[in-house]
């Protein structure tokens, strides 16, 4: 079950549009029009394309790991490492960006300082990001 199906929210909104231009755009490249038709599924798997959710979650995890290389004093560093106090305002959703990642980790064992560290290794973070995006 991927992340659309289990909750509804604005992602899930946008992904479902991105799905449909990639769709469309698949479609016109490989010059398929009425009558004849092609599900959807086959035509993911005759261009060989990654499921969208897959191919965001693995570009968020490869942007974490440049980020987690960075030096210690650096701005976007300091940023992904910031947990702030408190509760989120109403109408804020529970979940945010960084937490939802986090939840991914706790799914793999693996805490946020061993990422950390594997990141360092660039061979490892990216097996490590394969376990992750894997479905």
């Amino acid at each position: 079950m991927n992340e659309c199906e289990s909750r509804k929210s604005l992602y899930c909104k946008y992904v479902k549009v991105i799905i449909r231009i990639i769709n469309n755009s698949l479609r016109n490249i490989l010059r398929i029009w009425w009558p004849r038709k092609i599900s959807s599924k086959d035509l993911w798997s005759q261009t060989e394309q990654r499921p969208i959710e897959e191919e965001i979650r693995q570009r968020a995890w490869g942007w974490i790991g440049h980020t987690l290389r960075k030096p210690d004093g650096h701005v976007v560093k300091r940023a992904l490492e910031w947990n702030p106090q408190g509760k989120r305002k109403r109408g804020r959703p529970q979940h945010s960006w960084r937490r939802t990642r986090m939840a991914e980790l706790a799914a793999k064992h693996v805490t946020w300082n061993e990422a950390k560290g594997t990141a360092q290794n660039r061979v490892r973070w990216r097996a490590l990001v394969e376990d992750l995006c894997s479905t």
